[in-house]
């Protein structure tokens, strides 16, 4: 059996290739990418007394961290589906390629940059074992050093381990029972959370280990399925419409549901405390609100469902809308989304230590529009790491040689 020869391309062709790829993305889903993101951010900026809303507001933002989890499922589910051949080297390769330099780029400056003790502070022990679990992005099973070097990275570790599990399941995800998959990891999940709220299971990461988090993995790995099926679907505008619908509304009812809670607990807070930290409500907002079953066990997962729905209607339709959106900046602004997820907290770290040295009557001083410049700050700083620490691998993995 012969292969054919492909030419290596030009460093030119490599950049057109990224390029021509980058403008098919999907603007919809780009922009669902940068309001995650989005969202992230301005829940840390809260934290770190740089106001940009009410507490009770802005606590929401941390469900931009279900919304990754999510689409990382439909996304990696439809590259997984897709091809007609399925190559794990090639698949290990480009996720790789898409994240980790980028992510050892942001560890090095961290440690070395912005929070040298880290390392000045750790024993030997405490050191090896911290920077070899991130080394290979298993911290996320240890709560003790899961946001050690820096508090976001703890989510790229259940993205990773998540990765690893479908490269390794891929043909079964692949076959006529390719059900089986995301139905094992809800289970999983699920099985899971019961476990942890009735104490028979205590891992020192809580409702954060990885296992906890593999349903909302799956619901999007379910709307990628549903995704490419729907071609066939009998009356597909219509279902796509109810899809649209249905998702938009879950999605609704979780926000409110959430918004309700924050807005009576956070009354009762400023009651009890005399000067009210924001990223002290925000933890025991967390801590109260998980702390029911309901809503540990099942409200990740209704709404997991609505972003499913919302990313199969997004795929399947809505032309219209996606032309709307290529004329604003969320596109490029989800383009960016990893470099911003990576280093927001690094450039609120910088910037709030100078902010808080202001001095009074300046402009730095006030601090919503010191909220501005930093906002501004922490999207310069992705555009430059997108460009020049993440761009780069991008177009590495875009000129990938084919399956044989």
């Amino acid at each position: 059996m012969s292969t054919a020869v492909t030419a290596n391309p030009s460093p030119g062709a490599e950049e057109r290739m990224l390029n021509a790829s980058m403008s098919g993305h999907n603007a919809a889903i780009d922009t669902l990418r940068a309001l995650a993101a989005g969202m992230v951010v301005l829940y840390h900026m809260n934290h770190f007394g740089l106001p940009v809303g009410p507490d009770e507001v802005v606590v929401l933002g941390a469900l931009g961290v279900n919304m990754f989890f999510t689409l990382s499922g439909f996304l990696i589910g439809r590259a997984v589906l897709t091809p007609a051949v399925f190559d794990r080297p090639k698949y290990l390769r480009n996720r790789s390629l898409r994240i980790l330099p980028n992510y050892f780029i942001c560890c090095f400056l961290m440690l070395f940059l912005v929070e040298p003790n880290t390392i000045a502070h750790a024993t030997p022990w405490r050191l090896v074992f911290d920077l070899g679990a991130h080394a290979v992005l298993m911290h996320g099973w240890f709560g003790s050093i899961s946001t050690s070097i820096i508090g976001p990275l703890w989510t790229l570790s259940h993205e990773w381990i998540f990765y690893l599990l479908i490269g390794l399941v891929a043909p079964l995800l692949r076959s006529r029972r390719g059900w089986i998959v995301p139905l094992f990891m809800c289970v999983l999940a699920i099985t899971a959370k019961y476990l942890l709220m009735a104490r028979a299971w205590s891992p020192s990461t809580g409702l954060s280990n990885p296992v906890c988090r593999w349903d909302q993995f799956a619901l999007g790995i379910v709307g990628a399925q549903l995704s490419l099926m729907s071609g066939g679907w009998k009356n597909r505008s219509r279902w796509v419409m109810v899809a649209g619908i249905g998702g938009a509304l879950l999605l609704a009812y979780c926000f409110y549901r959430q918004h309700a809670f924050a807005w009576t607990l956070h009354a009762k807070y400023v009651a009890e405390h005399a000067k009210p930290v924001s990223r002290d409500f925000a933890m025991k907002f967390d801590a109260d609100f998980f702390r029911s079953r309901s809503n540990a066990v099942w409200f990740p997962w209704i709404f997991s469902t609505g972003m499913a729905l919302l990313l199969l209607a997004f795929t399947s339709g809505f032309r219209r809308l996606d032309g709307w959106l290529k004329k604003t900046p969320f596109p490029w602004m989800g383009m960016v989304s990893y470099s911003t997820y990576l280093y927001h907290a690094a450039v609120l770290i910088c910037l709030a230590r100078g902010l808080r040295t202001a001095a009074e009557g300046t402009l730095f001083h006030d601090r919503r529009v010191a909220s501005v410049i930093v906002l501004f700050g922490v999207y310069a700083v992705s555009a430059f790491c997108f460009h020049y620490f993440e761009k780069p691998w991008l177009v590495r993995k875009a000129s990938s040689p084919p399956a044989k």
